[in-house]
């Protein structure tokens, strides 16, 4: 048995679905979505669910990324800060 919210998708997933018209998979899951999000205001967590805290990792990585980006190395693009600061981070922790 569906649950309550399930049908209320369901229900208007089918109403916005016409007869007649053809539709291709990407038309029917933005139809569904759109469904979705209508009946659950969006969201897909609890509303009182809490932020999970940052790992070491997590923090290493954000202040390594500022420090790269204040050295201004040379041939380092934004795109290859995240592989530096990773580098960095597993020299840090063989040291360790």
């Amino acid at each position: 048995m569906a649950s309550s919210k399930t049908a209320q998708v369901l229900s208007k997933f089918t109403s916005s679905v016409q007869d007649g018209e053809e539709y291709t998979s990407k038309d029917l899951v933005k139809l569904l979505e759109a469904a979705y999000k209508s009946v659950n205001g969006g969201r897909r967590k609890a509303p009182d669910a809490e932020k999970k805290a940052p790992s070491a990792y997590n923090l290493f990585i954000k202040t390594e990324i500022e420090k790269i980006k204040g050295e201004k190395l040379e041939g380092v693009e934004p795109k290859d800060y995240m592989k530096l600061a990773a580098q960095r981070w597993k020299e840090n922790k063989e040291k360790a």
